[in-house]
């Protein structure tokens, strides 16, 4: 029965063949001419032509101020994500961050109020070439520059330690390749004795930076921190400051800022008999004025390049996720051509019980050597401590090379102020002075920033004012520069 279906099946289908025959002796061209296609075309041609016409040029622009806003909005959007991509992929690439959203956007608030200003209250305007493009270009240059020079073994060999550390500056990176820094921040405490004791096993060297008064008070006679911060001292650790109290010093006055270094500085000058000239900020805030204040002091402001994150993973499980990141950045690169500063906490157990050990490990399995962080920065051992009894005189700066780059700069600013003084009628600058002019300026951008964390990152501090607003600044001075 299936058998005969599937025949009378067959008997039905009638297959035909296509028609594959088509209009001969006739090009496309010619059936379009029959159908008018192409006096339609022209008609409409013609159409648009006429609609156009009718359309004056002062309705094809937005107003001025529309215009500028506009304009400043993509500017400030396209360097708020540059300096986003400069901070995690050129310095963090070994993390996993999440951008601040709320940051980036007060940053490009503030961009906005900034150039509204300059537009409005010195009639600045846009007239060079510089395009976001461009200025992505110019920064990535500058920034590898920077970064070849600094790790260059010539920068390190030839120069003496006093040349390396400098004022005025929040240092964040080491200066010696081959170096790891561990610093622990807000003891002493209770596992901190743990840490020296696997320190002493590995013959490695770190840095405590300690409070006075956080999880527990420095100089309780019934505990036993003035014992550790004697022991860290005598073992050659680097003994540093973190206010007395962990206070954010960007929320206190001038006067309660400086009781709080100067209280500490008083438990730790009589327990070792002398007191820090390395300070870290509380929550990495410190900034313009407070870097001032800090140095005046006789201090050198210290933060960090690798955040371990520790603070969040304090769980058996969960410490695996700061071990992964300590890992992945030693592993990004050869001992000989980068170095850290590590962000740890002291007083978090599985820091002490389970991260310490791994590190170390992985340091001396990796070729790197464990440091403290005025060996990191090649700082020499007279600028590491103060005698008690000049706590209130700041450390005699150290001596760089600048002062030709000094000369230098303000020779080329006598140049610029007497170029200023010719009339409009001179004649422009080459176009290859321009672009070493705006490549100057951005790469003087970066070596006063010093760092790319910039609050574009969760729990990396804030630097500074408005870096988008410095950024768009510098844009402003080269274009004035190119067209002076």
């Amino acid at each position: 029965m299936a058998r005969k279906r599937k025949e009378d099946g067959s008997i039905k289908i009638e297959l035909k063949q296509p028609d594959r025959s088509g209009p001969t002796g006739k090009t496309l061209l010619q059936i379009a001419e029959e159908r008018g296609l192409w006096d339609k075309a022209k008609q409409r041609e013609d159409a648009l032509a006429k609609e156009k016409e009718n359309v004056e040029d002062n309705d094809l622009k937005l107003p001025p101020g529309v215009e500028r806003v506009m304009d400043t909005l993509l500017w400030s959007l396209s360097l708020s994500m540059l300096h986003f991509t400069l901070d995690v992929l050129v310095h963090h690439q070994y993390s996993i961050n999440r951008i601040v959203w709320s940051t980036v956007c007060i940053r490009a608030a503030q961009a906005l109020l900034v150039e509204s200003f300059l537009q409005s209250a010195i009639h600045l305007e846009r007239q060079s070439t510089m395009t976001p493009g461009r200025l992505r270009v110019l920064l990535l240059g500058s920034l590898l520059v920077r970064r070849t020079i600094s790790l260059s073994p010539a920068n390190f060999s030839n120069t003496s330690s006093r040349d390396v550390v400098r004022r005025g500056f929040m240092y964040e990176h080491c200066t010696v390749p081959g170096l790891v820094a561990l610093t622990f921040d807000d003891g002493p405490y209770k596992f901190t004795s743990l840490i020296l004791n696997y320190l002493d096993k590995y013959k490695a060297k770190a840095t405590f930076f300690i409070n006075g008064e956080n999880f527990s008070r420095l100089d309780d006679p019934s505990q036993e921190w003035i014992g550790i911060l004697k022991r860290m001292a005598e073992s050659g650790h680097q003994v540093g400051s973190h206010t007395w109290s962990h206070a954010n010093l960007m929320e206190i006055d001038l006067p309660t800022r400086q009781n709080q270094i100067r209280q500490l500085e008083q438990v730790v000058g009589n327990a070792i008999g002398k007191t820090p000239t390395y300070l870290r900020p509380p929550y990495g805030y410190c900034w313009d004025e407070c870097i001032n204040q800090m140095e005046s002091m006789g201090y050198r402001v210290v933060n960090y390049d690798l955040d371990t994150k520790d603070y969040l993973y304090n769980a058996p499980g969960a410490i695996e996720a700061s071990k992964a990141v300590f890992s992945s950045a030693l592993d990004s690169g050869p001992p000989s051509k980068q170095s850290f500063i590590v962000l740890c906490h002291d007083v978090l157990e599985q820091t002490a019980t389970a991260l310490v050990p791994f590190m170390l490990d992985k340091i001396k399995q990796s070729g790197y050597k464990a440091v403290t962080v005025r060996e990191c920065l090649g700082d020499p051992p007279e600028n590491w401590y103060r005698p008690v009894s000049d706590s209130n005189h700041p450390v005699k700066p150290a001596q760089t090379n600048n002062n030709n780059n000094n000369n230098n700069n303000n020779n080329n600013n006598n140049n610029n102020n007497d170029d200023d003084d010719d009339d409009d009628d001179a004649k422009p600058r080459p176009r290859a002075l321009n672009n070493a002019c705006e490549f100057l300026y951005v790469w003087l951008l970066l070596g006063i920033s010093g760092h790319s964390g910039m609050g574009f990152v969760e729990h990396k501090p804030t630097q500074g004012s408005s870096n988008i607003c410095n950024y768009l600044l510098i844009v402003k001075i080269s274009d004035i520069v190119r067209h002076a």
